[in-house]
């Protein structure tokens, strides 16, 4: 299809193409003027500039008034941006609270703000970290899943002792914690420092049998037994039981609670009881008594000089 043109006069052109603000519609509306009653052109001629002329001035009076600038000052909070370090951190939280089942996905936040009372933290390559000290090869969603979800099999995530004594530290309810194992171990460690407010079980300090362990040994005298023994071994049941040996480090047959043991407060130089004397030897200062100890079997007879008889 063959392209149409039209000549146009020069002093057209120019007013036509210009660019400039100053063209209005005023100088629009005289060279319409000039084009219907001054000019020689022929009626196509003038058709094809008149209708030029229209559209511009059309566009003209039709041009949106210049936009009223105006100048809005940000607040601090929303012109701020987020620190690089926080943002990441919470892409991270968000993966973190992803990672573990729906229904305990509401304990995270609250577990992380606990764990930064206590120096816990992660990178930006999300790495646990203590004290500003980076754990290297540690993945804190592979740690908080682990925490949440029940695992019955496979291996704790690397790191995750580390991770764990933070939660132990922030003494969190158990029923946020959805790995049953850890929640037994956590219980478990509520026992042992419940049953160490009872008796010390690290001094190794004597102690005494209740008469309510009825098949303690024979010679057993009810209530507490004269004798006393030390605790050699802790047992981690629920509850805790301890293993124990006499004086003479023989082990006890059976395991005792807590709650059948008692503290002796006997200091090295108070009394402890005879059962009788068995024998007798030397004179004056030098008096001595082979005594049966009350409460103790015969393989704790012993020779005491006669002036610690009281």
């Amino acid at each position: 299809m063959a392209r149409r043109t039209a000549v146009i006069p020069e002093e057209f052109v120019s007013s036509y193409f210009s660019k400039t603000p100053d063209t209005g519609a005023q100088d629009i509306e005289n060279q319409i003027s000039r084009l219907l009653h001054e000019s020689n052109y022929s009626d196509d001629t003038k058709a094809k500039l008149l209708s030029q002329l229209l559209l511009k001035y059309q566009h003209i009076i039709n041009e949106p008034k210049p936009p009223l600038r105006v100048t809005i000052e940000e607040s601090k909070e929303q012109g701020q941006e987020l620190p690089r370090s926080n943002t990441l951190e919470d892409s991270i939280l968000r993966e973190i609270i992803l990672s573990v089942p729906t229904n305990f996905q509401k304990f995270i936040q609250p577990i992380v703000e606990k764990l930064k009372t206590r120096s816990y933290a992660w990178n930006e390559y999300g790495e646990l970290m203590k004290d500003s000290e980076i754990i290297k090869g540690t993945n804190v969603i592979d740690l908080f899943s682990y925490l949440m979800r029940n695992v019955k099999k496979g291996y704790e995530p690397y790191g995750f002792a580390v991770f764990w004594k933070g939660i132990k530290e922030i003494k969190i309810p158990t029923r946020w914690i959805g790995n049953q194992k850890l929640v037994r171990d956590l219980e478990f460690d509520v026992n042992i420092e419940e049953d160490e407010n009872k008796i010390d079980i690290t001094s190794l300090e004597r102690i005494r049998i209740s008469k309510a362990k009825k098949s303690f040994r024979r010679g057993y005298l009810p209530g507490w037994s004269d004798e006393a023994f030390k605790i050699s071994k802790v047992y981690p049941s629920h509850p805790t039981t301890f293993e124990l040996q006499d004086l003479k480090s023989e082990t006890i047959k059976g395991r005792f609670y807590a709650e059948e043991l008692q503290k002796i407060s006997k200091r090295s130089d108070d009394y402890w009881h005879v059962e009788k004397i068995l024998k007798t030897k030397g004179r004056g200062s030098k008096k001595e008594y082979y005594v049966k100890w009350k409460g103790f079997d015969n393989r704790f007879n012993s020779w005491v000089k006669a002036a610690w008889m009281k």
